[in-house]
């Protein structure tokens, strides 16, 4: 089973229209993994006061849903693995960050390959 490492590199919030907010990914918004990786994100971006990354629904591409690496330094970095049996195809998941008192959301993509 392989370990994506994700790094945060920067965050381009849109006060105006908050669901048009972007972050800049290692990854470049799409990551390709395999059922059973784990997916790591890590963030140095110090505007960013919270992070929280959210399984789309009807998916269920990850089990366990992510969740802090260190729950006393939830800001930091994030994993979550892979659910064994996925489907192949296109995955959306939304990442939710605070920066300046307001949240923003950004939606990358994870390519599954069986």
């Amino acid at each position: 089973m392989a370990h994506h490492k994700i790094k945060i590199t920067g965050s381009i919030p849109n006060r105006k229209h908050p669901n048009l907010s972007t972050l800049s990914l290692s990854d470049m918004g799409r990551t390709h993994v395999k059922a059973g990786d784990t997916v790591t994100w890590i963030t140095d971006v110090k505007e960013i006061t919270s992070i929280l990354i959210k399984d789309d629904n009807s998916s269920d591409l990850f089990h366990p849903d992510p969740a802090p690496v260190s729950p006393a330094k939830k800001d930091s970095a994030w994993s979550g693995k892979i659910k064994e049996g996925v489907k192949s195809g296109s995955e959306f998941y939304t990442i939710c960050w605070s920066q300046g008192g307001e949240t923003y959301c950004y939606d990358p993509v994870i390519q599954v390959n069986s």
